[in-house]
């Protein structure tokens, strides 16, 4: 059986490479057709390939070392295997949100718009987040009352926005705090009906200086208390903020330092 898992994940890096070496070309493809966004091409490119090799160096170090002790340590084999999925999952999510900023910022998004309940909605898409935030320890709340009904919005969007929040939050909360998501309806600027998604957290909070440099492309927080080790290339706010620009709606923050933070997704009406 572990055998079997060995060459199941084997293939899945050797899929792998051949992603990241399309995703290189068409990085190098678009930095060089782009003079205007040549600063950040660069930074992406650069950045973003560093950090697939490294999880993809790392799958196949521990592929290897599975491969010799899958017959003399079943527990050690099982801990590398469960290591090479957790690479394999960040290397996934950084493919994703490369190619998302690109596609965003390029224009070319193709939006599908569906009808769907929001309470459902919030549901589904955070329920893969719950589970990590029981694991760590940190309680998990989602409270979204009756009347708040339907939204018309492209549901991969706004469910990729949720969940850059929902992740923020429960990365940055410690043991024995707590994430909490609630939705309202409620009147933007100009009076027009909107659903705001709220995820607020007990965790480090952000520093008032850098409450909208967070939403920068490559950037995080200044102060180091604020931020965590090996935290990606800093492109999940800036594409949370993004995701909800596509919709027609916004991303806000208020943040304390040391007492947490509350992002809130503003999703229109149609």
């Amino acid at each position: 059986e572990l055998e079997e898992e060995v060459g199941r994940l084997r293939d899945e890096v050797v899929a792998k490479d051949f992603e990241l070496e399309k995703l290189r070309g068409d990085l190098e493809r678009e930095r060089e057709s782009v003079a205007a966004a040549v600063g950040a091409s660069q930074s992406l490119f650069r950045g973003g390939s560093r950090q697939l090799r490294n999880h993809l160096q790392n799958v196949r170090r521990l592929a290897d070392g599975v491969a010799s002790a899958v017959d003399s340590d079943a527990e050690k084999t099982r801990k590398d295997i469960e290591e090479m999925r957790t690479h394999l999952a960040a290397t996934d999510r950084l493919m994703t949100q490369i190619v998302d900023l690109e596609t965003l910022q390029t224009g070319r998004w193709k939006s599908v718009v569906s009808e769907v309940s929001v309470r459902d909605f919030i549901d589904r898409s955070v329920e893969p987040l719950r589970e990590k935030a029981r694991e760590k320890g940190v309680r998990f709340q989602v409270r979204v009352p009756k009347d708040v009904g339907q939204v018309k919005v492209d549901q991969k969007l706004l469910g990729r926005a949720l969940t850059e929040l929902t992740g923020n939050a429960v990365a940055y909360t410690d043991k024995g705090g707590f994430v909490a998501i609630s939705a309202q309806t409620a009147k933007d600027g100009a009076g027009h009906d909107v659903t705001e998604i709220t995820v607020k957290d007990s965790g480090h909070g952000i520093p008032e200086g850098d409450l909208e440099r967070i939403f920068l492309p490559f950037e995080q927080s200044v102060e180091p208390r604020f931020s965590l080790v090996g935290a990606g290339l800093g492109l999940g706010l800036a594409l949370a903020r993004a995701y909800a620009k596509q919709i027609g709606g916004d991303l806000s923050v208020e943040s304390t330092e040391g007492r947490g933070s509350a992002f809130t997704l503003t999703v229109p009406h149609a």
